[in-house]
């Protein structure tokens, strides 16, 4: 089977972190309960935070200008396209293995998007963390 989280969850942030400990967790759930006859194939995460970002991004402060500038990179395929130089060498240094197949890291605008929405997904929401609880 494949298994596939997604949707809106306060344990974005958990799942995000420790991606492959969840993984196997599921997998041995799935092995305890199945007695070998269920073997899981991928369990990929698609989930995000709880944080109405659309909100913050209309906030006058710090904050609300890193979600706006972090919103409008990922509309904007120019933006993007200036961050592939800087990662070049990165690139060059990833091993082959990372590169290829059905999860390879493109480090093409798509995958671009992709990366900013997820930093937008973990930053915000720890920020607005750290400020409640300062």
């Amino acid at each position: 089977v494949r298994i596939e989280l997604s949707g809106a969850t306060r344990a974005h942030a958990a799942l995000s972190a420790t991606t492959e400990q969840w993984q196997n967790e599921i997998r041995s759930a799935a092995n305890d309960a199945g007695d070998d006859a269920v073997f899981v194939e991928k369990v990929v995460f698609r989930t995000r935070g709880t944080t109405d970002l659309a909100k913050i991004r209309e906030q006058n402060d710090a904050l609300g200008q890193l979600a706006r500038s972090l919103h409008a990179m990922k509309a904007s395929d120019d933006d993007l396209r200036e961050l592939l130089p800087e990662l070049a060498d990165l690139k060059n240094k990833l091993p082959i293995e990372l590169l290829q197949g059905e999860d390879a890291i493109a480090l093409d605008e798509t995958y671009l998007r992709e990366i900013v929405g997820e930093v937008e997904e973990m930053l915000i929401p720890r920020l607005l963390a750290k400020e409640s609880s300062s």
